[in-house]
């Protein structure tokens, strides 16, 4: 039957879709290869689907049985951080150039980033330790078998995300200069989204190893409180726990997200792409969720980051350049934030977090020498 299945398949999806589940593909390569045949194929998500179909009814047999436990589960909504931070970036292979990611429990000092861990653990030992002193489970336990399912959940996220972040109807500015900012209440369907923008004077590989320590986060940016890896079904697809700070009287805001991560420099879009949104129930059953006092669990669409690559300075030629844009979109049916509060949150704190952004990157990256930490992947 899979034989018949695989046998209808066009030659490139069949061999992208076996690939993925032999192991052969992993992290982001498998989404990117879809969203590439889709490109010069000029097929939808729907076709896929129906394409697939026959797969995906295998895969929910076997996981009815026992077989690929989970798999029907985790693929109703879709969620991540980059797999090996650098796979197509400049000056590096492109992800279908690369050999096989290292298992998640070894990535980190695999693809250079313990470095990078070590130094913040040097630079601010009191924030990073209440996080040491709540065990985590181990990566390797949490590895799930390949599922088509979730596989084309993973298209349709990266779509919705950045056709959100190309959205800017009913937006309206409230910050300019180095960090804008809009915010957008949409009564229709009912969200409350916030957008930001800006250009750094530093590589995409910079933010993305940022970006990839996620359980760091809470040492060098004052608006987290506490973030954590939950499960990860592959090294770029995560479920992911954050904490945020609240004035009081609100709660402080609870976010469990599904976090992909893509490289599409190759693609169209010609950007890395973190996107994010909230899990389904299923995904989150035998997950062990943080307990914290005076919190409120926020509901977040399709959201993330997206790091494009800028032509450099003309006043700082050897200078590599990039434009991030982020997007927040939260659910506004249960729960409505004040816009007084999102007022002040963007206009007094948010530049705050760029401070800090700003002040990581340089101490982690910029020597007084001007070279990098020895050791670094990305050196």
């Amino acid at each position: 039957m899979l034989q018949q299945a695989y046998a209808a398949l066009p030659e490139q999806l069949a061999t992208i879709v076996q690939r993925y589940k032999q192991g052969m593909s992993v992290g982001c390569k498998p989404t990117v290869a879809l969203i590439k045949y889709m490109e010069s194929s000029g097929a939808t998500v729907q076709q896929l689907q129906q394409q697939l179909a026959p797969l995906i009814a295998a895969e929910q047999a076997f996981s009815y049985t026992g077989s690929l436990s989970g798999c029907t589960a985790e693929a109703s909504t879709s969620t991540g951080v980059l797999a090996a931070p650098g796979q197509g970036l400049p000056g590096m292979q492109s992800a279908d150039q690369q050999g096989l990611a290292a298992p998640a429990a070894q990535h980190a000092e695999m693809s250079g980033l313990a470095p990078l861990q070590q130094q913040l653990k040097k630079k601010h030992p009191q924030q990073i330790q209440p996080l040491q002193q709540q065990p985590q489970q181990p990566m390797h336990d949490q590895q799930q078998q390949p599922c088509i399912a979730r596989l084309l959940s993973n298209i349709e996220l990266v779509q919705e995300t950045l056709s959100g972040m190309n959205q800017w109807d009913g937006f309206k500015q409230v910050a300019w200069g180095n960090l804008e900012m809009w915010y957008s209440h949409d009564t229709v369907n009912q969200r409350q989204l916030v957008k930001a923008r800006t250009v750094l004077d530093e590589p995409i590989v910079h933010a993305v190893c940022l970006a990839r320590e996620f359980d760091l986060v809470p040492s060098w940016n004052p608006a987290i409180l506490d973030s954590r890896e939950l499960k990860a079904y592959s090294p770029s697809e995560l479920l992911i726990y954050i904490l945020s700070w609240c004035p009081w009287p609100l709660p402080c805001g609870e976010v469990l997200n599904y976090a992909l991560g893509v490289d599409l420099l190759d693609t169209k879009d010609r950007c890395v792409l973190l996107a994010t949104n909230t899990p389904s129930e299923e995904q989150l059953q035998s997950i062990a969720v943080p307990q914290h006092p005076r919190t409120l669990r926020m509901i977040m669409h399709a959201g993330g980051f997206k790091f494009i690559p800028l032509p450099p300075d003309p006043a700082k030629p050897n200078v590599q350049r990039m434009e991030a844009i982020v997007l927040m979109s939260m659910d506004a049916k249960k729960f409505v934030i004040p816009d007084t509060i999102i007022s002040f949150l963007l206009k007094i704190f948010a530049p705050l977090v760029y401070k800090s952004v700003m002040k990581v990157l340089g101490s982690i990256f910029h020597q007084k020498n001007g070279r990098l930490p020895s050791g670094l992947w990305c050196t």
